[in-house]
């Protein structure tokens, strides 16, 4: 029988374990302001623009076939624009997938308009961005060649040209490239920024083609120019092409030309600079 002082002993029962609270995830890295590849002065994106080309090619009543150098130069611009930069310019919007480009032939006032007429009606849907047009150029503005008098003729001039329709540009960053010489003394072109109010760019002397935008490298070789010379069938001239002035030829006594590297280009004048900053 047991003793009924004894007290019985209690065993403790062991304390619960307890778990550590779940750490939280580490919060999202937030994605730069500027993408990596891109600095902050990068041009801004804006869709759904229109780049456009004029070029100037021989008639098939030519008495010479066309080398189509205007082509070349035509299509370097769309290309390089697309690159958002051009000749050492730099374009202030970004091309995009919802931009289109045109690049249209003329060789005569009517094949002008009628292209011209296309890039209209084109940026009704899309508006114009980057013009660029790649001629000859003389005393009575854009040049051609006139099959009935078996000379060169104008194709248009700056009053023509003024009452060529109105595009509808990008607001406050249309412009227009004209890589052609300044036959008529900047009337084309200051016509063209007036009359369509965009920023324009125009040569300041002979217009020359060139491998290279910022230096004269012929797009021809020695043997090319001679093969012209005695009358065999110029090669086609293609890949990267300008067409601006050099201090070259007849630029070198060109008062604009002086302090400026033998070879070296000639910038373009720029009107309406008040108007537009699309490329800089």
């Amino acid at each position: 029988m047991a003793d009924p002082t004894t007290v019985p002993v209690q065993v403790a029962k062991p304390a619960p374990v307890v778990k550590p609270a779940p750490t939280a995830p580490p919060p999202p890295k937030r994605k730069p302001s500027v993408p990596s590849n891109e600095s902050a002065s990068s041009p801004k994106q804006q869709c759904g623009k229109l780049y456009a080309a004029l070029y100037y090619q021989r008639s098939a009543a030519h008495p010479k076939p066309d080398d189509h150098a205007f082509r070349a130069a035509a299509n370097t611009f769309i290309k390089k624009m697309k690159k958002n930069h051009y000749a050492g310019y730099t374009a202030k919007l970004k091309h995009c997938k919802g931009d289109i480009t045109m690049v249209l032939p003329f060789h005569d006032e009517k094949t002008y308009r009628a292209a011209w007429k296309k890039i209209n009606k084109t940026s009704q849907v899309r508006p114009a961005y980057g013009v660029g047009v790649f001629s000859h150029h003389g005393r009575e503005g854009i040049q051609g060649w006139n099959a009935t008098a078996n000379q060169d003729s104008h194709v248009i001039d700056s009053g023509e040209v003024a009452s060529l329709a109105k595009l509808n540009w990008v607001p406050k960053k249309g412009f227009m490239y004209l890589g052609m010489c300044s036959g008529d003394k900047d009337n084309l072109a200051k016509t063209y920024s007036h009359k369509q109010n965009v920023r324009v760019f125009s040569s300041r002397g002979y217009a020359l083609f060139s491998r290279r935008a910022s230096k004269y490298e012929s797009t021809k070789s020695t043997y090319q120019k001679l093969k012209e010379w005695v009358g065999i069938t110029p090669k086609s001239v293609a890949g990267e092409v300008y067409l601006r002035s050099y201090v070259r030829t007849m630029n070198l006594l060109d008062p604009d030309a002086k302090g400026i590297e033998g070879s070296a280009v000639i910038p373009e004048t720029i009107h309406g600079t008040d108007k537009s900053d699309g490329l800089e």
